[in-house]
């Protein structure tokens, strides 16, 4: 199965629609507009809140937890090298590895089994992925990982934008 997250560009917090392969809306992710951290809260096609991304405060690195309906997935946590990243979801065990500069992402088991997969398009205007699923059973906890990597992406951008005067 195959989603696509779209990133709408003039808004005053983050927002995503998540669409099938017919254009057809399956989920929305929002963020809050005043909170302490980034909360992504992720909404399916009737607009109920079905899952949560919340980020952790009290670490150094980007942190955020998952949660599917009142299930902790448990927390995404980021390990670095030098042009890829790594990361793992502590709660189910997956890890997921990023190409070269992070344009694609793919997500598997503790067993190597394929999960998903994210890809950044290049050519869009806001962030846009497309998310591939193996197991429809996977799919929102697949696409709040996204949502989570995306935020982390964000984070990561706004640290590089900080600039300091010399004055």
């Amino acid at each position: 199965m195959n989603l696509y997250m779209k990133q709408k560009v003039f808004s005053w917090r983050a927002k995503f629609s998540i669409t099938d392969e017919n254009g057809e809306p399956q989920y929305y992710a929002q963020g809050e507009l005043i909170s302490l951290g980034r909360n992504l809260h992720i909404y399916d096609a009737n607009m109920n809140e079905v899952a949560e991304v919340r980020q952790k405060l009290t670490s150094l690195i980007s942190l955020y937890r998952i949660f599917v309906g009142m299930m902790d997935l448990g927390e995404i946590k980021i390990k670095t090298s030098f042009l890829k990243a790594k990361y793992e979801l502590t709660g189910l065990g997956w890890i997921i590895t990023s190409t070269t500069f992070q344009r694609s992402h793919t997500i598997t088991d503790k067993n190597g089994k394929v999960i998903g997969a994210m890809h950044k398009k290049l050519m869009s205007w806001g962030d846009c992925y497309e998310i591939e699923v193996e197991d429809p059973e996977n799919t929102l906890a697949v696409v709040a990982v996204v949502v989570a990597i995306n935020a982390i992406h964000c984070d990561e951008r706004e640290e590089n934008n900080l600039s300091y005067d010399d004055d």
